[in-house]
């Protein structure tokens, strides 16, 4: 069975934001240095948005961190998607992107 492959750089990011996870770590660290800070604050909208926009910034950053390495290993990251997305309509697939490589 193949391993299913997204296409689009907004597909990718609808599952790689999640995947990143770094609003464990900055809730835990929001609740152990600086202010008291109310459940209120952690459930408003306001604070998941931020969360997300720090899981996209960090999903971001590592994927143009192991762009390189990635694509040798098969595997497809926004960098990719982003360059296929711009390469002036030449049609190509991620996966004959990685082919290629």
């Amino acid at each position: 069975m193949d391993k299913y492959v997204p296409t689009t750089v907004e597909e990718y990011m609808s599952a790689a934001v999640d995947s990143f996870a770094v609003g464990p770590i900055i809730t835990s660290a929001a609740l152990f240095v600086g202010p008291e800070l109310s459940e209120e604050v952690f459930r408003s909208e306001e604070y998941i948005h931020l969360m997300n926009l720090a899981n996209t910034i960090g999903r971001l950053l590592n994927d143009m961190q192991t762009y390189e390495k990635e694509i040798k290993m098969g595997k497809v990251n926004s960098v990719m998607l982003h360059a296929l997305s711009h390469s002036g309509g030449g049609g190509g697939s991620p996966e004959a992107s990685m082919e290629e490589a």
